[in-house]
């Protein structure tokens, strides 16, 4: 396998490991977020003898938390992901490389157009070697892929008993 194949599948490896990350953490503040929102606003509709104003106030609320969630956790994230083949993200999560993916890529991206550059290779090799000495697993460790996932599922399942099997006004607010 070529300096250049590693390198790539190296790459693939971790840009896939931060979109999973990225979209754990959007899941956990999503579900989390509503769960608060829910068991607040029910309180609150309960106590006011549920007020449209009220009831209005929770629906807003909960749609401002899912459209900044999805545009400041999702969005932005994958969109600068996206920016310059993400350079700027993995060098950003291994400051070991000093550019070297990040010079790597561009002239990756410059050779669809000028043709094939010697350095490549090289500026492959030394990325690739690097890479080797810090493994996807340790840049992004699974835990931190298992907090946020778990925090999502457990908000997720909560809403769902808030919604069918709360007793009275939980229940209904819900």
């Amino acid at each position: 396998m070529t300096a250049s194949t590693r390198l790539e599948t190296y790459l693939s490896e971790l840009r896939g490991r931060i979109r999973k990350l990225i979209y754990m953490r959007t899941a956990a503040v999503l579900a989390g977020g509503a769960l608060a929102l829910t068991t607040i606003f029910v309180w609150w509709l309960y106590s006011s003898g549920y007020q449209d104003r009220v009831a209005w106030t929770g629906r807003v609320l909960l749609a401002v938390l899912a459209i900044g969630s999805v545009g400041a956790l999702l969005w932005w994230p994958l969109r600068r992901l996206g920016f310059k083949d993400g350079s700027q993200e993995f060098e950003r999560r291994l400051p070991d490389q000093r550019g070297r993916i990040e010079t790597y890529l561009d002239i990756r991206r410059r050779e669809a157009t000028d043709g094939a550059s010697p350095l490549t290779d090289l500026l492959a090799e030394d990325a690739a070697s690097l890479a080797a000495r810090s493994p996807v697993d340790d840049v992004i460790p699974k835990q931190r892929l298992l907090i946020p996932g778990a925090i999502a599922a457990i908000a997720m399942v909560a809403l769902a008993l808030l919604v069918t099997v709360a007793p009275g006004h939980w229940g209904f607010g819900s």
